[in-house]
């Protein structure tokens, strides 16, 4: 489901999994990369500057997982790549008293996640550049893990 900028779609998965995020979400209207030129009309551009920015809060997640630093590393490279993005790197820092922060450096961009384990609440946010990813398709990961009671998602077509 793509959504138009600034739209939100709040959702209560009833099995752990969010059925929406399979869905097939169409290329955003540009021409493609090969045939794009730089401002002077020299030479190609090698990837069209446009992407899609998933920017999801889950709410009511499993506590104890929203402190786990290492388990956090491996769901935001799981999550990543279920976009269909090249992960490059994931780094991550767990803070005093609680909560984490992981980013996923991607060929095509960026994801993180931030963690509030005090509120139950995880914040996700993913950009992709061109095409050949979705971010959606991370949502189903997520949801498997955090196990969230809600979550609200926003999909933003950037050009």
């Amino acid at each position: 489901m793509r959504l138009a900028h600034g739209d939100t779609r709040a959702h209560a998965p009833a099995s752990g999994v969010d059925s929406a995020a399979d869905e097939a979400v169409p290329p955003v209207g540009h021409a493609p990369a090969v045939a794009a030129r730089d401002p002077d009309g020299i030479a190609p551009v090698p990837h069209p500057a446009h992407g899609l920015h998933l920017l999801l809060t889950l709410s009511g997640c499993d506590r104890a997982i929203l402190d786990d630093e290492a388990r956090l590393r491996e769901l935001t490279g799981r999550a990543a790549r279920a976009t269909g993005a090249q992960v490059l790197q994931v780094m991550g820092q767990r803070f005093v008293p609680a909560g984490v922060t992981v980013l996923a450096l991607l060929a095509e961009s960026h994801a993180s996640l931030h963690t509030y384990p005090e509120a139950g609440t995880a914040f996700w946010d993913c950009f992709t550049c061109g095409d050949s990813c979705r971010p959606e398709r991370g949502i189903a990961v997520l949801v498997e893990t955090l196990r969230p009671a809600r979550y609200e998602r926003m999909v933003v077509e950037r050009a």
